[in-house]
C-alpha cells in the first residue's frame, strides 16, 4: 500500500491479462496512498442461482437467476456459492401459502442482495439503506431483474 503505481502497473496488468487466459474476464482495482488505479472497470454483474423449494412435491418452486451489479469498495457477500445458500434459506423461511398478503421491511438492505430475493414472496418490499452507494447499487439491481414491488 505505501509503494507507488502509475503507469507500470497497469501495463503490467493490461499484459497478464492479454497473456493468461484465466485473467481475461478478471477486474483489476490497485490501490495505493492516496491513488485508485482501475483496469478494465470496478464494477460487474455477479449472477446468482437461489436454490427452489424442494420440500414437497405439491410446492416445488424452480431455482431463481438473479443479477447484482458489485463495485468495488462496497460490501458484498464474498462467496457466491455460500450467498446462494443464505438467499436460498431466507427464501424457504420466509415462504407461507399466504405470503402475498405480508409486506417485508428490510433494513441496512446494502445492494439488495436479500431484498431483490425476497422479494417473491412478499406483497410488496421496503428496503432501507444509509449508504447513497449501496442504494443507488440497489437501486440498479432492482432494475436488472425488472422487479416493481420494491420501493
Amino acid at each position: 500500500y505505501n509503494r507507488a503505481i502509475g503507469d507500470e502497473w497497469i501495463d503490467a496488468i493490461t499484459s497478464l491479462m492479454e497473456t493468461e487466459d484465466v485473467f481475461r474476464d478478471v477486474r483489476f482495482v490497485g490501490r495505493s496512498k492516496g491513488v485508485k488505479l482501475v483496469v478494465v472497470a470496478d464494477t460487474l454483474v455477479e449472477t446468482l442461482v437461489i436454490p427452489g423449494d424442494e420440500s414437497s412435491s405439491s410446492s416445488k418452486s424452480p431455482p431463481q437467476t438473479r443479477h447484482y451489479k458489485q463495485t468495488e469498495g462496497a460490501f458484498t457477500q464474498p462467496n457466491a456459492k455460500v450467498c446462494q445458500k443464505m438467499l436460498g434459506w431466507a427464501v424457504d423461511a420466509t415462504r407461507s401459502s399466504n405470503s402475498q398478503t405480508h409486506d417485508l421491511c428490510e433494513l441496512y438492505c446494502g445492494n439488495g442482495c436479500f431484498t431483490i430475493a425476497l422479494a417473491q414472496n412478499f406483497r410488496k418490499v421496503v428496503a432501507t439503506e444509509i449508504s447513497k452507494s449501496s442504494v443507488a447499487l440497489e437501486n440498479k439491481n432492482v432494475a436488472l431483474d425488472n422487479l416493481t414491488s420494491i420501493w
